[in-house]
């Protein structure tokens, strides 16, 4: 019997729209991602995350995406500084 279903990944990607495709969501730009769950077993299945609610988990983490990118680019920027040498 399997057992111990636990979260496994959760992803949201940017798509771009295509004109040509059939379904109406699929011609305009979008988030689109999914959910996978696993088990001891490593059997999984995957929950595909509707249009609306990959609005909110961007909403939800927008903040966090901010700061860790000015976080990055203040050690970038400061990774560039030249250290004085004893010379000097």
């Amino acid at each position: 019997m399997s057992e111990g279903w636990k979260l496994d990944s959760i992803k949201i990607k940017f798509e771009n729209g295509y004109d040509w495709k059939e379904k109406e969501e699929e011609k305009h730009d979008r988030y689109v991602g999914d959910i996978r769950f696993m088990n001891n077993e490593k059997e999984s299945f995957n929950l595909k995350i509707p249009a609306d609610m990959t609005a909110r988990y961007l909403d939800l983490m927008r903040d966090d995406i901010i700061r860790t990118a000015e976080t990055l680019g203040n050690r970038i920027a400061d990774s560039m500084k030249t250290k004085p040498t004893n010379d000097e």
